[in-house]
């Protein structure tokens, strides 16, 4: 079920980063951006960088030889790392998947809330604009 579950997460992810991608493409296109929507994309590619952080790793401190904190991705894959030996999962596959649970909840509940809050209004703001169409906004009309 956490194996599912991260892979949601993982959809989401992109999701949202292909989103904030469009959102930042459509804000220059503007006639008249908001200065505070681009500190408001800053804030959210900040958020987007640190659920990249918790889910796959400072990949750029792993490829210096840095010591690094194991991301939940490194520990799903450990933990299912005897997937198909008949034995019973060793104290350490079972430890791996208990920190990957612990660590993904907080990491769930941020991608949520940068879906459901932040890319939402975001959204809303480029719409209310007359921002060219982003995927995943919900396009209004008045019908003049």
């Amino acid at each position: 079920e956490l194996q599912r579950a991260f892979s949601g997460v993982v959809s989401m992810f992109r999701d949202a980063s292909a989103r904030m991608a469009a959102m930042r493409t459509a804000v220059m296109a503007v006639p008249q951006p908001s200065p505070e929507w681009m500190a408001d994309l800053q804030k959210m590619e900040n958020k987007a960088y640190e659920i990249q952080l918790a889910l796959y790793g400072d990949r750029n401190a792993a490829r210096l030889d840095m010591p690094t904190v194991p991301s939940i991705s490194s520990r799903l894959r450990a933990a299912a790392a005897g997937g198909g030996s008949t034995s019973a999962p060793t104290e350490t596959m079972l430890q791996n998947f208990e920190l990957a649970g612990k660590a993904f909840r907080p990491v769930l509940q941020k991608i949520k809330d940068l879906m459901q809050n932040d890319i939402q209004r975001m959204e809303q703001k480029l719409e209310a604009a007359g921002a060219p169409y982003t995927p995943g906004r919900t396009v209004d009309w008045s019908g003049n």
